[in-house]
């Protein structure tokens, strides 16, 4: 019996703290946005193991959205970028968004 109750509470435990997370939000607006254009977005969500990303990864995956962002604008020019990463951190793991609104103008 006693036993049982302290496996329960092992688990409670460890159940709690693998649900526990902070989350971090950092934006970026590369400057004033214009109304003339129109608007499009682009989203991306990555995953990684004992916060271990390097910085080509970094760049790889912006690589990926800048080329997102052009193929949704291929007759004009992509302006006024917006970015906003959404990270949690996990005890284990973490994962990463990348939101990006930009205009697409003539």
């Amino acid at each position: 019996m006693k036993t049982s109750r302290i496996s329960r509470a092992a688990l409670l435990l460890c159940i709690t703290v693998l649900l526990s997370n902070c989350t971090t939000l950092q934006s970026h607006s590369g400057g004033s946005v214009t109304t003339s254009g129109q608007r499009i977005q682009v989203e991306s969500t990555k995953f990684a193991v004992l916060n271990l990303t390097s910085m080509a990864d970094e760049y790889i995956e912006k690589f990926r959205v800048s080329k997102k962002l052009h193929s949704q604008c291929t007759d004009g020019k992509v302006t006024d970028i917006e970015t906003i990463l959404w990270k949690r951190d996990w005890i284990l793991f973490q994962t990463y968004n990348l939101d990006v609104t930009a205009t697409c103008g003539k």
